[in-house]
């Protein structure tokens, strides 16, 4: 499949994608997923994240963390993509999921694969070496579930991306900020969307 990543993309593209993947779902099922699909995946995102690496000359290499069904990979198909998330696959629907496909979308390509693992850990800790990190609100979002552990949750996940080459984050601000602190500095490309009404920085840091 071609990759459909271009620095004029828009929504109309994705319409023809995600219809395609919708086929085989019954219609009821179809009509929610429609309605739904931008919360599903958020392409925004990826394209800003996309647009950014190659106007700073950054290779298309990279592991995506809490990759959802992988949807993210038709932005690196020219590259090099690895698919990161603790279910096999999710896009939060519950069992919507398991009517869409069992597989991860674009799996059995040659430059694209998954780990089903949870973030952080050893094995991601190495699969990142070299890579730059994609998370695209999938780190910080529900910290504030966790009371009083989220400076430990937070300096964990700081700690797990160190070995990547560069990181983009697209998370809540009182994460984003414990990031500045933690690796000195980040650069602002712009905002993402939450797939609601907020729009939160995207942000870059090289560890």
């Amino acid at each position: 499949m071609q990759t459909l990543y271009n620095d004029a993309m828009d929504y109309s593209q994705f319409e023809d994608w995600l219809s395609e993947k919708f086929a085989s779902l019954d219609e009821k099922s179809a009509r929610f997923a429609k309605c739904h699909r931008w919360n599903m995946f958020l392409p925004q995102n990826y394209q800003r994240i996309r647009a950014d690496m190659d106007e700073q000359g950054i290779p298309p290499d990279v592991v995506d963390i809490g990759c959802g069904a992988g949807f993210g990979s038709a932005f690196f198909l020219d590259g090099v993509y690895v698919g990161v998330d603790r279910r096999h696959p999710h896009i939060g629907f519950g069992t919507l999921a398991k009517q869409l496909s069992s597989q991860f979308y674009n799996e059995g390509q040659a430059n694209v694969s998954y780990l089903i693992d949870t973030f952080p850990s050893d094995a991601i800790s190495e699969v990142l070496k070299k890579k730059t990190m994609i998370a695209s609100m999938s780190l910080g979002v529900y910290s504030e579930a966790s009371g009083n552990d989220w400076k430990k949750i937070f300096d964990a996940y700081c700690n797990g991306m160190k070995t990547a080459s560069g990181i983009y984050l697209c998370v809540p601000v009182e994460f984003a900020k414990y990031v500045k602190d933690f690796f000195g500095e980040y650069r602002e490309i712009g905002g993402c969307n939450d797939g609601g009404d907020e729009n939160l920085p995207i942000i870059y840091v090289e560890p």
